[in-house]
């Protein structure tokens, strides 16, 4: 009975192993020839004869044999396929954001504002357009359709040098790296407005040039981090040294005669949450030509300017702040400004922002100067991640120096800002 349940079992098993095995040659497969040891071994033992095991072989081959006959054919390997070469619409990146908002003038007429008290308008409505023909090189132009009027905002090329990145540079239209809030964007900025600085020194915040940028890769994490999250400006190096016309956004080159700025900034995390601050010093030198009368025949200033600013993220207080003095249409500029802010939950922040200009505005005329103090108090909700709203009041006092009566230019605004 032992004898012919180790035969079936032995039956079962070899065919088994022979349909697994299909035509493969006794001695070169090793499953193969471990199933022949196993026959030799129970033929030395006296449970096969050595005529059963032949027998058992033969069966096993030939049960191998047929299954390999219908079995379906193998499938061709195919090749490997190459790497597929990236579209050129898989570089290209679309981002933006609008800003609607409504104004109200309480010091109407008397203010130079316009000739209403109110307004709903568009104020900012920009699509950037970012190209990437490879891993090194970078091409963003970017046009506003705000308040009306169609402009170029940024158009230049910005290139990569070596592998970690660490440094680069930017031709064209731009952004100026001076100070804090005149390259911000507007679409982090709190106040609904830059400061007197940008407005004065730096009209469209923009110019068109060179400019060479070195940042620490350790340092560009957190230049990152604080726009996303702390209202920073973002990377634009721990050192910006550039070249450009000095005319201002959109205007072309009248004198030859090249602005030179340079911008060294340093990001720090203070404490176990890692609160984002940041120190610098910029500084812009050149000569400008001022048009600013249509009948007169302009006039090349001595355009200058030193400045330093801080920022510390508000968690829950925070601060912001600004000193700059030089020199343009002929007179000395002083100014400076700070801001508190305070974070209320996770989604609001109240701002005070306290500024003082004293001097001359570019574009305008060596007679326009003029002594401003302005205190704007807000408060910036951010009800989701691609929305905000802003809600704003000025008190502002202006005191030309031309003698000329001083007056109010109070300003009450609400903002809708999307991005996308």
């Amino acid at each position: 009975m032992r004898r012919v349940l180790a035969l079936g079992l032995c039956v079962v098993f070899l065919g088994a192993w022979g349909l697994a095995l299909a035509d493969a040659p006794a001695g070169q497969n090793p499953d193969r020839v471990y199933v022949d040891t196993i026959l030799e071994g129970l033929v030395r033992t006296g449970v096969l004869t050595q005529e059963q095991a032949d027998q058992l072989k033969s069966q096993a081959a030939a049960a191998a044999e047929q299954a390999a006959k219908e079995a379906p054919p193998a499938a061709p390997e195919k090749p490997a396929e190459a790497p597929k070469k990236k579209a050129w619409y898989d570089s290209v990146k679309v981002s933006g954001y609008i800003q609607g908002r409504f104004q109200y003038y309480p010091d109407y007429p008397n203010a130079d504002r316009k000739t209403h008290s109110s307004e709903f308008l568009v104020r900012r409505a920009r699509f950037k357009f970012t190209f990437e023909p490879n891993d090194f090189t970078q091409v963003v132009v970017e046009p506003d359709v705000g308040e009306g009027k169609v402009e170029a905002r940024d158009v230049y090329i910005q290139r990569w040098m070596g592998a970690q990145k660490v440094s680069s540079f930017r031709l064209g239209q731009q952004k100026i790296p001076f100070g804090f809030e005149t390259p911000q964007s507007s679409s982090v900025r709190l106040p609904l407005e830059r400061n007197y600085l940008a407005a004065t020194m730096f009209p469209g915040e923009r110019d068109t040039g060179l400019v060479l940028f070195y940042t620490d890769p350790d340092d560009r994490k957190l230049f990152d981090a604080s726009r996303k999250a702390s209202f920073g400006v973002g990377d634009y190096g721990n050192l910006a040294i550039g070249f450009l016309n000095g005319q201002g956004r959109n205007q072309p080159e009248v004198n030859s005669s090249k602005h030179f700025v340079i911008r060294v900034t340093k990001p720090l995390s203070l404490g176990d949450e890692g609160r984002y601050m940041e120190l610098g010093a910029s500084y812009w030198h050149g000569t400008y030509f001022s048009k600013w009368d249509s009948d007169a025949p302009g006039q090349n200033f001595t355009d200058e300017l030193l400045g330093f600013h801080l920022f510390v993220e508000p968690k829950p207080f925070g601060l912001q702040a600004e000193y700059y003095t030089g020199e343009t249409e002929g007179g000395d500029v002083d100014g400076w400004y700070a801001m508190g802010m305070l974070r209320t939950g996770t989604k609001g922040t109240l701002f005070v922002r306290h500024e003082d200009y004293e001097g001359h505005r570019k574009g305008k005329g060596p007679s326009y100067i003029f002594d401003r103090s302005r205190t704007a108090i807000g408060y910036a909700h951010q009800i989701d991640e691609r929305n905000r709203l802003t809600v704003e009041y000025d008190m502002e006092d202006v005191d030309p120096a031309n003698n000329k009566p001083g007056y109010d230019n109070d300003f009450f605004g609400i903002q809708w800002m999307t991005t996308y």
